[in-house]
């Protein structure tokens, strides 16, 4: 609701405040502009927390959890700091989605109305191990060394081996074994 729809219901009910006692109309008055600002300052944490945007807050949390697993884990790195990295890591999983429950509940999306809802299909970020599919063709530029290479045919299968390169993810097809960058949503999907 916004505050000319706050405004407009206010004056909307005039005919009927006028009938009744000041009291009455003080107290409904002060019910509207509650909800109104509750609806506001929910739609500050929505923003806040990136909930529409390409990386809600849980999804930078699960990419914060999967680099400590893997400085921790598959480096076995010890460096000074290491238990508190262990333990936010650990406290981060319990956390990411009571995160998540809170802010795509339906009732804290409907009380902004339905212009703000949260969008119904929402892709996750894809994991590494992810299926995917190709949403065109990759070509890779002819240098001096090779010619054109073709990594990937649109509509074919892959899956997501890392992340972190320059087009934010390595991925590679069914067909061939070699890892090469591809961009979410646009190159690749996942299935």
């Amino acid at each position: 609701m916004s505050l000319p729809s706050l405004s407009a219901d206010i004056a909307r009910r005039v005919p009927e405040m006028a009938k009744d006692s000041p009291i009455n109309n003080a107290l409904l008055i002060e019910d509207l502009i509650r909800k109104w600002m509750e609806a506001n300052s929910l739609k500050r944490v929505r923003e806040a927390a990136g909930v529409d945007t390409e990386w809600p807050v849980w999804d930078i949390i699960d990419q914060l959890i999967l680099a400590g697993e893997h400085l921790l884990h598959d480096h076995d790195c010890d460096h000074e700091g290491h238990e508190a990295w262990s333990w936010a890591v650990k406290i981060a999983k319990t956390q990411k989605d009571a995160i998540q429950q809170a802010l795509t509940d339906v009732n804290f999306a409907g009380a902004m109305g339905p212009e703000n809802e949260f969008p119904r299909e929402r892709q996750p970020l894809p994991a590494i191990g992810s299926r995917i599919r190709f949403c065109k063709t990759l070509i890779g530029q002819a240098n001096g060394d090779h010619p054109d290479i073709l990594y990937a045919s649109r509509g074919e299968l892959g899956t997501v081996t890392g992340i972190g390169c320059k087009e934010g993810y390595m991925v590679r097809t069914d067909s061939h074994k070699t890892d090469f960058g591809a961009v979410f949503r646009e190159e690749f999907e996942i299935i």
